[in-house]
């Protein structure tokens, strides 16, 4: 008796969608069907972006009919048509663990449900993880477009008050000035400027002239922000601007001086710097702060780090743990890994090189799609000169039309670079996996290093908690699921460990390999 199943089919662009990748998942996902005499009731077309997990709305659509009609299989063409990160990753861990639903994917055929083997389980996370990296990859790439328009005077968050963030006649993010609360900026610049108020007497006025609640903390923030005399101040570094000033460079510069004059005596010498490899790791395990670092000089001359919370009002505070005695909490969390040596190792790699594969793939998938816009659009700028010579177009017309297509074959060359350079950038980190397992196992080794051993511990451990002088822990995905595998004898020989269904090129990884060695399509 054939058993009810749901698919769902999922692009990521319109270039995919008017193409035949919908078309090829259905099939693919039918006779996969047929194969495991599954009897899909409904199904899915989605056009949406995987990277945008929060608005996929009929992928959590699909999720309900599985809960409601008790349907216990869905099927999806590969990993990222599911998920891309792991907030969806939890949502499916959730279901095929506590729900009993069991994930089909077709193309890579892999099957997950709660009993299946901890390799399928690991080679499910490994796919996760560098979906993710992908996406994340691909959001710092895009960043860099932002900065892009920053160097051009362009202002990309909330404009502060006095201004109002607005969109021009291209759709085009800009700030214009706020009639209703410019002129009462001005005047509190104008009231400081003359040492004769308080930040605190500025903010009241501010706060009676535009309504707004202002607290001390962003006084501070006002009356020394560039952005009022036509300056933008990004990552410590202050750019010109394009957008219309409030006030002057000079009662701008008048206000610093005698904000510094009030501040004199308050600026306390900075002493010698002593690293603290910890910092940044940890939080508390009781108020969730950040916990800091401190240095101790003791009466033999030595220095001695200590680890507290940072919250003054946390009990934690007083609770100071030495440097060393976290040390070896760390080593510990590293020992299970002790048989996870160069022969596994080799056989490992073999299971996550098709996640490398796909992620290649998509990027010169998008590269072509992009291409082709930018084909387009060069097409449409000749037929454009065209017109122009044909007295059809005038010259402001033609200028107004070109502007528009420049400024999107300028977008189209950031999202391509963004793509190339992610591509480049999942090379590395493939590089960096493959590393990252073979230095798990030696971590000790590393001898006092702990700036390198911190960085391991960032990308093995997580929800890292300091209480009482106690790490707490988890170890991040896959890394769990590998602690699972290595406490069997001779994990990485299992017969259960079924690489005919990847598609890996060569042979195993040499121990000692360069990006040439790796073949990666």
């Amino acid at each position: 008796m054939k058993k009810n199943a749901i698919v769902f089919d999922r692009v990521s662009s319109a270039e995919q969608r008017d193409g035949q990748s919908l078309e090829a998942q259905r099939k693919g996902n039918e006779e996969y069907a047929k194969r495991k005499k599954l009897q899909i009731v409904k199904g899915w077309s989605v056009d949406e972006s995987a990277s945008k997990e929060e608005d996929r709305k009929l992928f959590f659509e699909a999720v309900d009919y599985l809960r409601e009609n008790n349907i216990k299989h869905i099927l999806f063409d590969k990993v990222d048509r599911c998920c891309r990160g792991f907030k969806a990753a939890v949502l499916m861990e959730q279901l095929f663990e506590k729900e009993d639903i069991t994930f089909h994917f077709t193309r890579q055929n892999l099957v997950i449900h709660k009993d299946s083997p901890a390799h399928d389980k690991t080679q499910l996370y490994f796919h996760i993880m560098f979906a993710k990296v992908y996406v994340e990859n691909l959001k710092s790439e895009v960043k860099k477009g932002m900065s892009l328009r920053e160097s051009k005077g362009h202002w990309n968050f909330k404009a502060p008050i006095g201004y109002l963030n607005a969109r021009d006649e291209r759709n085009q993010a800009i700030v214009l000035k706020d009639e209703n609360t410019c002129d009462s900026v001005l005047k509190a610049f104008e009231l400081y400027s003359s040492g004769n108020y308080t930040l605190r007497e500025i903010g009241n006025f501010l706060e009676k002239t535009t309504n707004r609640k202002i607290s001390h903390c962003m006084m501070e923030n006002f009356i020394s922000n560039p952005f009022y005399y036509g300056a933008m101040r990004i990552k410590g570094k202050v750019l010109d601007g394009i957008h219309e000033a409030i006030i002057s460079k000079s009662l701008f510069d008048k206000c610093q001086r005698v904000r510094a004059f009030r501040g004199k005596g308050k600026i306390r010498s900075k002493g010698s710097r002593v690293i603290k490899p910890l910092m940044g790791l940890m939080k508390c395990g009781v108020c969730s702060h950040a916990i800091t670092g401190e240095a101790k000089v003791k009466g033999n001359g030595k220095t001695y780090i200590y680890y507290h919370c940072a919250n003054r009002h946390c009990e934690q505070k007083k609770v100071c743990t030495n440097q060393e005695r976290l040390y070896k909490q760390l080593i510990e969390a590293f020992k299970p890994f002790t048989n996870f040596g160069p022969k596994a190792t080799q056989h490992f790699v073999k299971s996550i090189q098709n996640a490398w594969d796909e992620a290649s793939k998509y990027a010169h998938e998008e590269t072509e799609r992009l291409q082709k816009e930018k084909d387009e659009l060069r097409a449409n700028i000749k037929k454009i000169q065209e017109l122009k010579e044909k007295g059809i177009f005038s010259e402001e017309e033609v200028k107004g039309k070109l502007k528009n297509i420049l400024d999107q074959l300028d977008s189209i060359d950031t999202e391509s670079c963004a793509h190339t350079n992610t591509e480049t950038h999942i090379l590395k980190e493939g590089l960096r996996v493959i590393e990252l397992l073979e230095s798990t196992y030696n971590f000790m080794e590393l001898g006092n290093d702990w700036l390198e051993k911190v960085k391991i511990a960032k990308m093995v451990l997580s929800n890292l908690t300091l209480k009482d002088g106690t790490i707490e822990y988890h170890y991040e995905k896959p890394f769990d699921t590998l602690i699972d595998l290595t406490s069997e004898k001779n994990w990485w020989a299992w017969q259960g460990l079924n690489l005919r269904h990847l598609p890996c090129k060569g042979s195993a990884l040499p121990l000692s390999y360069t990006p040439e060695v790796l073949n990666f399509g």
